[in-house]
């Protein structure tokens, strides 16, 4: 990516391993507001990271398995090979299908 992030911030080779949970509210309508939030460790070309993933969004049910899934997420990532560096991103939201079994 050009510009003023330069090439840190989009690595081409990332793996990531995370954790996290989904709270759902509870309704008696098809419509569930959820918060979600994964912790997550991963590895780039130029170091490790550390990084939070906030999300919140909305799930349409449309059978008692399956639901559509509006949302939008935020990254918060702590450069571990460079204290100094903290990367926040904020996605514009994102729609999605989303299974229950």
């Amino acid at each position: 990516m050009a510009g003023p992030f330069g090439k840190d911030v989009y690595d081409a080779r990332r793996v990531e391993f995370g954790l996290g949970a989904m709270y759902l509210f509870e309704t008696s309508t098809a419509l569930y507001p959820y918060l979600q939030l994964v912790g997550y460790s991963a590895y780039r070309t130029s170091g490790w990271s550390l990084g939070l993933r906030p999300a919140f969004g909305l799930l349409v049910a449309m059978t008692d398995s399956l639901a559509l899934d509006l949302g939008v997420n935020a990254m918060i990532d702590f450069a571990v090979w460079n204290p100094s560096t903290v990367e926040f991103e904020l996605g514009m939201g994102y729609l999605g299908l989303r299974g229950f079994f």
